[in-house]
């Protein structure tokens, strides 16, 4: 139908971040998310999650190794050097 107050919702840039058809969709465990979403959801870098991902991780193995950070609190992986 038309676009209309009654069928028209305010969505956040996340959530119209990951409603894009470019996004990478994972499915594990019976979910199926953006690969952005399972990193927020590990506590992860999506950086990371990518890197372990094109690495020939497992889900089980990303979701089991937390991301190593350097002595600055920052990720190794947005300085390429995991």
């Amino acid at each position: 139908g038309n676009y209309c107050p009654e069928n028209c919702r305010w969505a956040t840039l996340g959530e119209q971040m990951n409603n894009m058809t470019k996004n990478r969709m994972i499915s594990y465990r019976g979910e199926t998310m953006s690969m952005s979403m399972w990193a927020y959801r590990f506590g992860i870098s999506y950086g990371a999650m990518n890197h372990r991902i094109q690495r020939g991780w497992s889900m089980e193995r990303i979701e089991a190794t937390p991301e190593r950070k350097q002595k600055n609190g920052t990720s190794s992986i947005s300085k390429g050097l995991y």
